[in-house]
């Protein structure tokens, strides 16, 4: 049975896998996962799937925080 990762468990899983594959960055790691994920572990499918949800949330969020939306409603048509 498959064992509940955190997110740092998750994040030195794929820095592990990147590690062993030859791969110094996260993105890179992540894409290379994808591109095999036949061949990977449950470990390692989890901590994609985890990492892969929580990197998308964060830009999200982050891209959220940057827009700012304001109401410039001076009551007179525009």
């Amino acid at each position: 049975m498959v064992q509940t990762l955190d997110l740092d468990q998750a994040y030195v899983t794929v820095q592990f896998y990147g590690e062993h594959n030859g791969i110094k960055n996260l993105w890179e790691s992540l894409d290379h996962m994808r591109n095999n994920y036949s061949e990977l572990d449950g470990q390692e499918r989890e901590a994609l799937k985890l990492l892969s949800g929580d990197i998308y949330v964060g830009l999200v969020n982050h891209i959220e925080k940057d827009l700012k939306i304001t109401d410039e409603d001076d009551g007179y048509a525009d």
